[in-house]
């Protein structure tokens, strides 16, 4: 994981990067229960990583991507970004359904995903955006949360 650029010190990059942590560590565990051919633990592993991943693609989609849109110059990444969440999201469905010869494609697309996002959009976002988009994405994230305004 990204450390050398300082955007984790933004609340929102924190908070995506932590989900990226569990995210990749829950998607060791299916890939070594798809190596010793585990359906039932690959498929287990699966569930639980797309319950990881549902509410970080949110956040991102609806939080961090929305707000990077809104300069013509990050359109293109973010659709590609988009593309790959929807592209892993329709591995993880096949997996969930038993297909466990798609984990170590699944393994590459997130890996490849995730440092894209870090090494990417997340300090290009950390410099292109204003301190008052931040904190608007930070009520959104809290109000998704349940927290009280701020």
């Amino acid at each position: 994981m990204c450390t050398y650029c300082g955007c984790q010190s933004i609340t929102v990059i924190n908070i995506l990067t932590k989900q990226h942590e569990k995210i990749i560590n829950k998607l060791g565990q299916l890939r070594r229960a798809a190596q010793i051919f585990d359906v039932p633990g690959t498929q287990n592993h699966t569930s639980e990583l797309a319950d990881l991943l549902a509410p970080h693609t949110v956040l991102e989609e609806e939080g961090l991507f929305a707000a990077l849109v809104a300069d013509n110059e990050f359109v293109e990444p973010v659709a590609k970004l988009t593309q790959d969440h929807i592209e892993i999201d329709e591995l993880v469905r096949r997996l969930l359904e038993g297909d466990i010869s798609l984990a170590d494609e699944l393994d590459t697309r997130l890996r490849d995903h995730i440092s894209n996002e870090e090494n990417g959009i997340f300090p290009a976002a950390a410099v292109s955006l204003d301190g008052a988009v931040w904190d608007q994405i930070q009520e959104e994230l809290d109000r998704a949360m349940g927290l009280p305004a701020s």
